[in-house]
């Protein structure tokens, strides 16, 4: 998926990366958020990704929400939490307060909230690709040298 005026999304998610919340949900939540969404978290999620320490709580909270709004049933919420748990996604260790620290210049850099701040940081130290739906984290990234990778 390609939004106006963003950057060109290369290859596929066949190898190593990162992925945000954003880009898991899409695949996670069948309420219709992506329509191509399974593929996005298929690609994303078979070959390992990589993801800060606030992922799993990112994409449990977005997916509570759409429970309590009745946007996915309580079956479909048990289903998006077992496929998180069983992703294998690596969940980058570093000390929370140093991701903080070193994710802030990319915040102000780019107006980015420190959560997406911190997907960014984790593509650019380990030299991956990132997964993501959100525009302006995928602006940031390209500006940033980081290559964005999606499904087609």
């Amino acid at each position: 998926m390609r939004w106006a005026g963003q950057p060109r999304y290369s290859g596929e998610l066949s190898r190593s990366g990162v992925i945000d919340a954003s880009a898991a949900i899409a695949g996670l939540s069948p309420d219709g958020t992506h329509r191509d969404g399974e593929a996005i978290v298929d690609r994303a999620l078979a070959s390992g990704r990589h993801a800060p320490a606030i992922w799993p709580f990112e994409v449990e909270n977005i997916l509570a929400l759409k429970a309590r709004r009745a946007l996915i049933t309580a079956e479909e919420y048990a289903r998006a939490l077992r496929a998180i748990r069983d992703c294998r996604a690596t969940i980058d260790h570093q000390d929370i307060f140093a991701s903080v620290a070193a994710a802030r210049p990319f915040g102000a850099a780019h107006n980015l909230t420190i959560y997406d701040a911190v997907y960014l940081e984790l593509a650019h130290r380990l030299r991956l690709p990132l997964a993501t739906l959100d525009k302006r984290l995928a602006s940031a990234a390209a500006r940033e040298g980081v290559a964005l990778v999606m499904a087609p």
